[in-house]
């Protein structure tokens, strides 16, 4: 009879061994790894695009003397490592015709952008997108009325 239970109670030990072992392999393949970046590091999230502008155009329309109007844009968000694009789009309001646009990059904060080509008594719409870089899912938008005077 002591024969049967060690026999049985041998059996039992080694499948709980064999149980125990595939749980481990089963916890291993299961666990996170580095994602599928070739750096190996981890992936950084960037910050949602924010900014400023000086001078603050306001929510009425702002008159510009003479052609041109530069802004002085603040990345008031972490600025992305790569940069950003500011876009300007400048729309006549009367035939919506496009009358400037430019697109440029930036990883200085803040930076300079000029609107240009207004034309006295001319209401426009001014649209400024900044986008960062390397994500361009990642951006804000600006639009406010200006006006050659």
């Amino acid at each position: 009879m002591a024969e049967k239970i060690s026999w049985h109670w041998n059996w039992l030990n080694r499948i709980s061994l064999v149980l125990v072992c595939v749980m481990f392999l089963t916890c291993l393949s299961c666990s996170k790894t580095g994602g599928g970046s070739s750096s190996g590091g981890t992936a950084t999230v960037e910050e949602q695009i924010a900014f400023s502008l000086s001078p603050n155009p306001g929510s009425g329309t702002m008159l510009v003397l003479g052609s041109t109007q530069d802004f002085i844009v603040t990345v008031t968000s972490v600025m992305p490592k790569t940069g950003v694009r500011a876009t300007l789009k400048l729309v006549n309001d009367a035939d919506g015709s496009t009358t400037f646009s430019q697109t440029i990059s930036s990883s200085v904060n803040p930076f300079t952008v000029t609107f240009q080509n207004m034309a006295v008594g001319v209401v426009y719409t001014a649209t400024i997108t900044v986008t960062s870089a390397s994500t361009a899912a990642n951006f804000a938008k600006r639009s406010f009325k200006m006006a050659g005077k």
